[in-house]
């Protein structure tokens, strides 16, 4: 590269001291999944974009206000990439990669062993209450409300929810008193379940609805899918289906007449989260490119049980 060439690439920019002058030469204008690496080869960073040469350029900004783009613009020293056909593949291997292999400078999708819920019950006089309860990652329970990361977002969420739609803090979980109005009711911001002034068909009709965004998504198919993302930068560009049941995803599969016997990853919310943006509706797949091909429940004989 001639330093004119190096002087208009760069400017604005802070350049990496250990990262070569030809580093960026090669960085295509297409989706796909991008690493970092230190002069000692240590994988700092993992990244995705529908852009990787732009995405990768933003980093380098000498106006960025990201403290992980200050660290990487002083530690920089080898740029490896993988083109996708599109961005659903690209958030797909972003997130597999970083569980994989640690990342230090990753802070999100890291792997998380413990998730929690809200659990629905009724009590003696037939009001609903919920509870903050935790559940394995790999065993959520789909008739639960909610999958957070840890028990303060899920109480800070829940904390929202009862102020948002003046339901009982007691029967919430959030006001430990054992009788009485609860507190909320003394700020008139409750409706007093608490202390029988509304009836339990009425208060629990009131929170079912105010539930029904943290409700779970049905599987929409009768059984396991295959998706193949269309590329649109690159007509050659022919990746393996992507394998997804019950909103597991097991990979891409090359061969998909050879699928019995699998033994079914744990859950992912990361991953689930991905599944639930791109295939919710037939109008986002087609946008994102993806062509869905359903399979018959008895091609997969999943080890280790159904959910």
């Amino acid at each position: 590269m001639s330093d004119q060439m190096f002087s208009a690439q760069t400017s604005g920019r802070v350049w990496p001291p250990h990262l070569p002058r030809n580093a960026l030469d090669d960085l295509p204008r297409t989706p796909g999944v991008y690493c970092f690496y230190s002069p000692t080869d240590q994988l700092l960073y993992v990244g995705k974009s529908v852009d990787i040469r732009t995405r990768v350029l933003s980093h380098l900004s000498a106006h960025s206000d990201q403290a992980v783009d200050r660290k990487l613009q002083q530690t920089l020293a080898r740029i490896d990439f993988t083109v996708t056909p599109g961005d659903f593949s690209a958030q797909l291997l972003e997130s597999r990669l970083i569980k994989q292999r640690f990342p230090l400078y990753n802070r999100r999708l890291k792997k998380t062993q413990t998730l929690f819920q809200w659990q629905w019950s009724n009590n003696a006089e037939g009001y609903a209450t919920l509870a903050c309860t935790p559940v394995h990652c790999e065993r959520p329970d789909w008739h639960a409300f909610g999958l957070f990361r840890g028990k303060r977002a899920a109480q800070s969420a829940l904390e929202t929810l009862v102020s948002d739609h003046a339901l009982c803090q007691r029967l919430c979980g959030l006001d430990k008193a054992r009788r009485g109005a609860c507190f909320a009711h003394q700020l008139k911001k409750c409706l007093g379940a608490c202390c029988g002034k509304e009836a339990p068909e009425t208060y629990n009709d009131r929170l079912m609805n105010a539930l029904q965004s943290y409700r779970h998504q049905v599987w929409p198919w009768e059984g396991p899918i295959l998706i193949r993302e269309v590329s649109d930068h690159h007509d050659s560009l022919s990746e393996p289906p992507h394998l997804v049941d019950q909103w597991i995803y097991y990979g891409q599969v090359k061969d998909p007449n050879r699928l019995s016997c699998l033994k079914r990853p744990p859950f992912d919310l990361d991953t689930y989260k991905i599944l639930l943006r791109f295939l919710l509706t037939e109008t986002r797949q087609q946008s994102a490119g993806l062509r869905i091909s359903p399979l018959s429940e008895n091609m997969m004989t999943i080890s280790g049980g159904s959910q």
